[in-house]
């Protein structure tokens, strides 16, 4: 994950709804681990942002990762957002 301003920014308005600091999110987002709460947190994420906006908080190989895992993708909706998720790992893949 890509740390500067206006990643903290786009962190800062998907936070809404939600008591975490923009400092908790980064550090559930930076860590190596897998859990529940980094997928919940990506999917807000990938239903918030378009793909240009997601090239600034992530790098390309995370962004691989981030589709290529199937428990994130089942996770979005609606389901055409969904379905433009899985049409671009067919593309980096």
């Amino acid at each position: 994950m890509i740390d500067n301003s206006e990643t903290r920014k786009m962190i800062k308005n998907i936070l809404w709804d939600s008591e975490k600091t923009v400092d908790e999110v980064i550090s559930i987002l930076m860590d190596k681990n897998e859990s529940d709460e980094k997928r919940r947190l990506i999917v807000r994420l990938l239903k918030s942002y378009s793909w240009y906006k997601l090239m600034k908080l992530f790098s390309r190989e995370e962004l691989k990762e981030i589709v290529s895992n199937e428990l994130i993708i089942r996770s979005i909706f609606p389901n055409s957002l969904r379905e433009k998720y899985k049409h671009v790992r067919e593309i980096l893949y």
